[in-house]
């Protein structure tokens, strides 16, 4: 695939990720919408610097960017990695098969066990 297609690709993604974003009804969700600048901003470096290499260890993007749909950062039960991301202000540094790797800001590590591979 060309670089071309593939930026025509991410940019039609991102329409869609941002047009979904429009239509949340955002005074039920427990994310301000002063907040949504920077959760995109987690959001796309999730996206940007791992979904692939989350894909090759078997992360889907549910794992990655789902949550549930009123209360994403509080049902950790049901959050992606993205959710933990934005509400910890945390970043990533691996992601194997069960579970991505944290580092805080005072450079502590967390893990973020794969949401599919969680007991239910």
């Amino acid at each position: 695939m060309t670089a071309q297609v593939e930026t025509t690709m991410a940019a039609k993604v991102e329409a869609k990720l941002l047009a979904a974003i429009d239509a949340i009804p955002w005074d039920f969700l427990d994310v301000q919408h002063h907040q949504l600048p920077r959760l995109l901003i987690v959001a796309r470096a999730l996206r940007d610097e791992w979904r692939d290499r989350a894909h090759l260890v078997g992360w889907t993007d549910e794992d990655l960017f789902g949550g549930d749909s009123t209360r994403p950062v509080a049902r950790t039960d049901l959050s992606g990695l993205v959710w933990s991301l934005f509400a910890s202000d945390c970043r990533v540094i691996e992601i194997n098969q069960d579970f991505a790797l944290l580092e805080t800001r005072t450079r502590s590590l967390q893990r973020f066990v794969r949401p599919s591979s969680r007991c239910r």
